[in-house]
């Protein structure tokens, strides 16, 4: 029974996702052949040499791969619970909304990775420095998405409100928040990827351990199998995060 009921939901699963099954699997196997037969292995590595890379060094992977999530979940969380917060600031108060939009716009333009060696200087080369990037490059999509949401709510729903002495905290939870989840959410899956390429970037410029330290060094070496590789385990961490995102949005917003 357990065996069984493992196996229905990823049927359903496959039966949804067909399409991108099957045009993964053709890639897969037009990028095996090409990188066999027309082209150099050790600039285009074909799939299996890649997935083989990983398992030959899966210890040495593991041993850097937590550093890696820690500082993406950890700087992703601080950057939410602020964007959160100052976000539904900004919404509530147009005076705030005149002040600090204009510098929030001009801040997001900015490439965060250019603070990069600047937070180096400020907090070393250490686990500060890092979060403290991918605090910043994914907290500005939270923020902006909360503020619009936060200005979206109908104002005949504030005034009807209102009128049943909902104020303060309880028109926060029963009315501000729910109205603005949709947009929330979508400001946190944005957040959520922008957080795994910041973790990355960190580590490449600032790190000495970590995933994006193995990649500099791999590429540094030549070894393609080895970077496609660690690039491959960014991206599925990656995804997994954002899937865990809709995941808590369906549960969130199971009313719509």
């Amino acid at each position: 029974m357990g065996c069984q009921a493992m196996t229905l939901p990823l049927a359903l699963w496959a039966a949804r996702n067909r399409h991108a099954i099957i045009f993964g699997v053709c890639f897969l196997g037009a990028w095996e052949l090409l990188a066999r037969n027309g082209l150099k292995p050790t600039v285009f590595p074909p799939p299996s040499s890649v997935l083989a890379s990983l398992y030959l060094r899966g210890d040495l992977i593991a041993h850097h791969a937590w550093l890696t999530f820690y500082q993406t979940i950890v700087g992703f969380l601080i950057s939410a619970l602020a964007g959160v917060l100052i976000g539904w600031a900004i919404g509530k108060s147009r005076r705030l909304h005149e002040a600090m939009y204009p510098f929030i716009g001009v801040l997001q333009v900015l490439p965060k990775e250019a603070f990069a060696p600047l937070l180096v200087l400020w907090f070393g080369a250490g686990l500060l420095s890092r979060i403290t990037l991918v605090f910043l490059i994914s907290f500005f999509p939270i923020v902006i998405n909360t503020m619009i949401g936060i200005q979206g709510i109908d104002e005949n729903v504030r005034r009807y409100a209102d009128t049943l002495s909902c104020r303060g905290w309880k028109m926060f939870f029963s009315i501000e928040m729910p109205s603005a989840l949709p947009a929330i959410f979508t400001g946190l899956k944005i957040s959520v990827t922008l957080a795994v390429a910041g973790a990355l970037v960190a580590e490449i410029i600032a790190g000495r351990d970590g995933l994006g330290y193995l990649l500099l060094f791999a590429s540094s070496r030549l070894d393609m199998s080895f970077s496609l590789g660690l690039l491959l385990l960014v991206a599925i961490w990656g995804a997994l995060l954002f899937v865990a995102i809709e995941l808590g949005e369906r549960w969130a917003l199971f009313w719509r």
